[in-house]
């Protein structure tokens, strides 16, 4: 389920949109821009990580100026190649937790 340009597709766990809505717009603007940046980069990205606490098989980032923290994990393409593929098909948004 990559985009045709090979990035992995972002899912989002069930409350989110509803959250979205009672989100502050700050928070709204800098997980945005994290969500793009983690898209972007790719979330495996050494620099990107350097910033996360990594739980495996989970991950979590602490947005620096809302203080908002992400959580997601990632999945890995489906089938056979899967035991010899380290691409990740989708990254899953677990939680954002804002502290309110």
């Amino acid at each position: 389920m990559h985009g045709s340009d090979g990035v992995p597709t972002l899912k989002f766990y069930l409350d989110f949109p509803n959250e979205w809505e009672n989100f502050s717009p700050e928070i709204r603007e800098e997980l945005g821009e994290f969500l793009e940046r983690l898209q972007g980069l790719g979330p495996l990205n050494p620099d990107l990580l350097g910033e996360c606490d990594v739980y495996e098989p989970y991950y979590a980032c602490q947005l620096v100026q809302t203080g908002a923290v992400v959580y997601w994990k990632l999945e890995y393409r489906s089938g056979l190649m899967s035991l010899i593929s380290t691409t990740v098909e989708k990254i899953v948004i677990l939680a954002i937790e804002t502290g309110n």
